[in-house]
């Protein structure tokens, strides 16, 4: 599953940068994944990798857990978990098939 790591510095080095790519590569088995890029607001700065499958609030406390060992200057952060397109266009086919499914039974 496809994780964005997103955290608040005060004023992002570039110690915070590397520190955020660290982060990412300890959660993932996939180095390549790993990648570190500014977010759209000013101080913020975001960690994107994949991470094996698994439910989101063991990801969460995972994640969270090591946040909080590695990333101690941090003011803010959120996690979010983007679908791929790959799952967005799979969820749009079982849906039409759950629709069409519908309209044969009614």
């Amino acid at each position: 599953m496809k994780v964005c790591v997103c955290v608040l510095f005060e004023s992002p080095t570039e110690d915070d940068r590397l520190e955020m790519y660290a982060f990412g590569k300890k959660l993932t088995k996939d180095s390549e994944s790993v990648r570190v890029f500014a977010g759209a607001e000013p101080g913020w700065l975001v960690v994107e990798f994949t991470m094996k499958n698994e439910p989101q609030n063991k990801a969460v406390d995972r994640i969270d857990a090591l946040l909080r060992i590695e990333l101690e200057n941090r003011l803010d952060t959120t996690i979010q978990f983007p679908r791929t397109q790959a799952e967005i266009d799979r969820a749009r086919r079982e849906a039409e098939k759950r629709r069409a499914k519908r309209r044969m039974m009614g």
